[in-house]
C-alpha cells in the first residue's frame, strides 16, 4: 500500500488461510458441497487437540484448496479496494501514529469517523442451525437406502 514490501503480514496470512480452510472443512460453508462437515469427531481426543480429519479423495482435496483460494482471493480484493477507497484516512492514521506513537479511541474516531452500522451483504447466506452433516452421516444414509 505504501510501496514497501514487508513480511509483517505472514502470521495474518497463515491465520486467514486456516480460517478459510476451517470454513470449508469444519463448518460446512462450501459453495460446492454446502452443509457437509469433513471433520471426524473423536471421543478420545486430548484437550486442545484439533479434530481429526476424514481421509478424502484427491478430487475433494482439490475442491477444498480451490474454495480456500477463492475465499482468500475475494478477501484480498475486498481489502485492497477498501484501502484504495479510504487511502486518505489510512495516510492520516499513519501520520498520526508516527507523531503520537499511540492512538486513542478518540483519535481513531476523528480520523475514521464513527463506526458504521452493519447491514447484511447481498451475498449473505442464511445461517445454519444445528450441527452440519458429516461424511459418515452421508455414508450411513446412502448405505441405509
Amino acid at each position: 500500500m505504501f510501496g514497501e514490501i514487508s513480511t509483517g503480514a505472514s502470521n495474518d496470512l497463515e491465520k486467514a488461510t486456516r480460517i478459510a480452510r476451517e470454513m470449508i472443512v469444519v463448518y460446512g460453508m462450501s459453495k460446492r458441497v454446502p452443509n457437509l462437515s469433513l471433520v471426524e469427531h473423536q471421543q478420545d481426543r486430548f484437550l486442545g487437540q484439533a479434530p481429526g480429519i476424514h481421509r478424502r479423495s484427491e478430487k475433494i482435496e482439490q475442491m477444498i484448496d480451490e474454495e480456500v483460494l477463492e475465499i482468500i482471493q475475494k478477501c484480498y480484493e475486498d481489502a485492497k479496494r477498501l484501502l484504495i477507497e479510504k487511502r486518505d484516512r489510512l495516510e492520516e492514521m499513519a501520520r498520526t501514529l508516527l507523531e503520537k506513537e499511540v492512538l486513542t479511541e478518540d483519535d481513531i474516531i476523528r480520523i475514521l469517523g464513527p463506526q458504521p452500522k452493519l447491514t447484511p451483504s447481498k451475498d449473505a447466506r442464511p445461517v445454519q442451525t444445528g450441527a452440519p452433516e458429516t461424511v459418515a452421516d452421508k455414508t450411513n444414509e446412502e448405505e441405509a437406502s
